[in-house]
């Protein structure tokens, strides 16, 4: 049904939001290979978005600790803690050690893309492992690839267009 067909030129940044939140990629980790199982957005993702959210409404150069976020959204300290780490060695927020330490925001948040951000995080975005692995068996005679590959370049060309501040603020 031609109504049913929205070009996504046409969905407001709203919508986008919501939508967005049904597009991330969570994968796992099994004997070492790597396989995607769903369209979702991970924990690992949900908790830093939550947190980058939480560091933009802070004061500029005010701390918040994983421990304060952790609480504040009853979110895993460890898994967070984690995270944040990780954020911080790509310098998108500031790890300040010490007894008051914390972290805070370091990059405009209008500055990373969502593909970027995810990729920092969960590594590449893809539908399936042949996006960016070409060990797969039936890579030459896939009748599926073609079509799954415009799929996912529709859905990192909608991540590269949306900021972190999109979702954050």
């Amino acid at each position: 049904n031609p109504a049913n067909n929205v070009k996504l030129q046409e969905i407001n940044t709203t919508k986008l939001v919501v939508f967005i939140s049904c597009l991330y990629i969570s994968h796992q980790i099994t004997s070492g290979s790597r396989f995607f199982t769903m369209l979702k957005i991970t924990r690992k993702v949900e908790y830093a978005l939550i947190a980058m959210g939480h560091l933009q409404q802070k004061e500029a150069g005010q701390l918040a600790s994983a421990k304060e976020i952790a609480d504040q959204y009853g979110i895993p300290q460890e898994l967070l803690a984690k995270t944040l780490q990780k954020l911080a060695r790509e310098q998108i927020i500031q790890a300040v050690k010490g007894p008051a330490g914390g972290y805070r925001i370091r990059k405009d948040s209008n500055t990373i893309n969502m593909t970027r951000f995810i990729e920092i995080l969960e590594g590449p975005v893809g539908l399936m492992d042949c996006y960016f692995d070409t060990d797969c068996i039936q890579l030459n005679t896939c009748n599926i690839r073609t079509p799954i590959n415009r799929i996912n370049d529709s859905i990192r060309s909608m991540l590269d267009q949306m900021t972190l501040a999109d979702i954050t603020n």
